[in-house]
């Protein structure tokens, strides 16, 4: 399962709205080619992105962080234990 399934499977919401675009560039064409693209470029590529990741490397990461993490913390001195 990929991050892009799951997105499809809900609908596809608008949640990538942000764009680093300028508005007012100086350059009329652009701008108004920015216009009508409207972060069109953007979205094409955060959903190609979306579906080079799956839940199974998202887990193996993140159990590879939380031994990093772990494996720094000595739990044998009770006293700091909550």
């Amino acid at each position: 399962m990929t991050l892009r399934g799951i997105y499809e499977a809900l609908g596809s919401p608008g949640v990538f709205a942000m764009d680093h675009r300028r508005e007012a560039t100086g350059w009329l064409v652009e701008e108004a080619l920015n216009a009508a693209m409207d972060g069109a470029f953007a979205e094409a590529l955060r959903l190609r992105r979306l579906a080079s990741v799956t839940l199974a490397a998202l887990s193996a990461d993140s159990d590879a962080r939380l031994s990093r993490r772990t494996s720094h913390c000595d739990f044998a001195d009770e006293s700091h234990a909550a």
